[in-house]
């Protein structure tokens, strides 16, 4: 179950680089 856990909020985590990710490729 805590495996889980770790891997759902890897999964946010991962969600959020590619937002900020393409965030930044859009401002340029």
């Amino acid at each position: 179950l805590m495996v889980a856990r770790e891997l759902s909020r890897l999964q946010v985590s991962y969600e959020e680089y590619l937002c900020m990710k393409t965030l930044l490729l859009l401002s340029t």
